[in-house]
């Protein structure tokens, strides 16, 4: 008599081999997502950083946007001369 594979653990290891596809899939295509807010995140703090530094010399002293590490944030570095968007981040810049 031949010895049987008992049904349950066979039963068991395909739900587990799905359960394990299906986590990878949702952990592969959620990862891009989580990338770009944490760049999203550096890049507000370059922004914060720019506010701060503006603050420190006055609204008539504008830092220069070249002197500032805008890597990945090249729409960060066109509005970060907008003093209503500083205000945003809560850095109020004035006289």
């Amino acid at each position: 008599m031949r010895k049987a594979v008992a049904i349950p653990y066979v039963i068991a290891l395909i739900l587990g081999v799905i359960v394990i596809g299906i986590l990878g899939y949702w952990f592969f295509t959620q990862g891009g997502k989580t990338i770009g807010a944490g760049v999203r995140v550096e890049c507000q703090g370059k922004l914060f950083s720019y506010c701060v530094s503006w603050q420190a010399a006055g609204i008539d002293n504008p830092p220069d946007v070249g002197k500032f590490d805008w890597t990945n944030c090249e729409d960060v570095k066109t509005i970060a001369k907008d003093v209503e968007y500083c205000k945003k981040l809560g850095v109020e810049i004035k006289k």
